[in-house]
């Protein structure tokens, strides 16, 4: 009878203390994963987009019959279809949805050097080389203005350098950009409200942290850190603000890191240094100004995910799997949610985590004896 006592009174106290102590853990999440797609080697430089309707759209690599793929449940299930098996195409794919819900694409053609770009804007798949210059396209990002005009990072393997394409003049111009030693690697894209453009990328000579923007009118490239050999993995959002907001891997100690001018300053800081933690991240900003960011965990190959909705930064597992801590991508819906793409390397499948309301989490150290 005691005992049974005692149980009732520790589940009395486990969800009136949060109350008491001003804690909401409403929002404590349980994650849902999938495999999407298992035939062959696919899952590779995945990238995931979300509509305006909570539609998932994702594009990625399959490595076994060289072509693009590309992933969605926009019909309520998910369908997976190859998009572009022309040549050895679809390598270091990026995505990005309009206003209309149609989908535009940026990845390599291997076969011919090239930056590729496909759409079904039209109502209909259309493929078309954007740069044929040669040893171009890998590590393509792409964003989209306020006029659904296309913006494209990508490096120029040929020389190591960063170059950027656009469509925003009706016709597809492409430039180097930065190309002071060998620059323009893990490119990653965002545009403003003002339909300025904001790249984030890896300085391979110093092993820098690059930022190139084109806010004042002109091409402007600053060194963001210099901090050992950081700037792997880079990805970039913007929150409603314009802050701009990085996260990147710092490979000589094996930490996530964070840059951001959120505070009118850059701040550069490490978010996660448990393990050795931080490739293959990717980051997002949601409605309410919050950052997500999906990461892979190198100790145990687990994919990890970091937040600050809390006000501060938590970390916690979305699956601890071994293996699946490669080419991660993230989105936020418009109910919150967080959804990840990413490969598992051990089966070599495409895989997708996403959070959903789960049962309050009890205050950390409290433990109901049975």
């Amino acid at each position: 009878m005691t005992s049974r006592l005692n149980r009732i009174v520790c589940i009395i106290v486990l969800f009136l203390l949060p109350i008491l102590l001003g804690i909401d853990y409403s929002q404590a999440v349980a994650w849902d994963i999938a495999t999407l797609d298992s035939e062959g080697d696919v899952g590779s430089h995945t990238s995931i987009a979300v509509d305006s309707n909570d539609k998932m759209h994702i594009s990625y690599y399959d490595y076994t019959n060289h072509c693009l793929k590309y992933a969605t449940n926009a019909s309520g299930s998910w369908v997976c279809m190859t998009l572009d098996s022309s040549d050895w195409v679809g390598y270091t794919t990026s995505i990005a949805i309009d206003v209309n819900n149609k989908v535009h694409i940026s990845y390599a053609d291997i076969t011919n050097n090239s930056l590729k770009y496909a759409t079904n804007a039209s109502g209909s798949w259309v493929y078309e080389t954007v740069d044929p210059s040669w040893n171009v396209g890998y590590d393509s990002s792409i964003a989209l203005d306020s006029n659904n005009k296309v913006h494209i990072s990508y490096i120029c393997y040929g020389n190591y350098n960063l170059k950027y394409a656009t469509n925003a003049s009706g016709l597809w111009n492409c430039e180097t950009l930065d190309s002071e030693g060998s620059v323009g690697w893990y490119t990653s894209i965002a545009i403003d409200s003002n339909d300025n453009v904001h790249i984030s990328y890896l300085d391979s000579t110093n092993y820098d942290l690059k930022y190139a923007t084109n806010t004042s009118g002109s091409w402007v490239y600053t060194t963001l850190d210099s901090e050992g050999n950081v700037g792997d993995s880079t990805s970039i959002a913007l929150d409603s603000n314009d802050n701009i907001h990085i996260t990147y891997w710092d490979v000589t100690n094996f930490d996530l890191k964070y840059a951001t001018n959120a505070s009118g300053l850059w701040v550069c800081v490490t978010l996660d240094s448990e393990g050795l933690v931080g490739g293959g991240c990717s980051i997002i900003v949601d409605s309410n100004n919050n950052v997500h960011i999906s990461y892979g965990d190198h100790t145990t190959w687990g994919l990890k995910y970091a937040t600050n909705v809390s006000g501060a930064w938590v970390y916690e597992v979305v699956d601890p799997e071994r293996g699946v801590a490669g080419d991660t991508s993230i989105a936020v819906d418009s109910n919150g949610d967080v959804h990840i793409s990413y490969k598992d390397r051990i089966n070599y499948d495409l895989k997708y985590a996403t959070s959903e309301a789960g049962i309050p989490s009890p205050p950390t150290g409290l433990q109901i004896s049975p």
